[in-house]
């Protein structure tokens, strides 16, 4: 079996590889997308079209701090 050397939180730790790949390529690991929902052209109501310019602001923010952190590093 090989040993690796990991960096964690808890400080450096040696691992046997095989088990580091088993458990990087469990589903648990890495989150499902949320299945999206299509919503009809019938319900996109005021309050809808409020909640999506406010997350298109949001998400323009978020990307925009990202890009900023990016240059910084």
């Amino acid at each position: 079996r090989e040993i690796v050397k990991v960096v964690t939180t808890a400080g450096p730790q040696c691992v046997d590889k095989e088990f580091l790949t088993q458990l990087l390529l469990r589903k648990d690991v890495i989150p499902a997308r949320k299945r999206r929902d299509f919503i009809p052209n019938e319900m996109k109501d005021n309050h809808y079209w409020e909640r999506r310019r406010k997350n298109n602001l949001a998400a323009k923010r978020s990307r925009e701090k990202r890009r900023l952190n990016d240059i910084v590093l």
